[in-house]
């Protein structure tokens, strides 16, 4: 993934574009897939790992 030379610039990113408006994709299974474990420097709450990762999705495509 491309990122700010400051990592924690990307969530003042994030803070502006909204985290409920953000999905995490990747290429996976391709060798170079970006992993979620580590594809952002940025430190990130758990909160809103679960709407980037997980809870973002659901909503959009209203899984339960």
């Amino acid at each position: 993934m491309e990122e700010p030379d400051n990592p924690e610039d990307l969530n003042y990113l994030f803070e502006q574009i909204g985290w409920n408006r953000l999905l995490y994709a990747s290429d996976y299974p391709h060798w170079d897939f970006d992993d979620p474990r580590y594809a952002f420097k940025a430190r990130i709450s758990e909160e809103h790992r679960a709407l980037l990762f997980r809870e973002n999705a659901r909503e959009v495509y209203r899984i339960l």
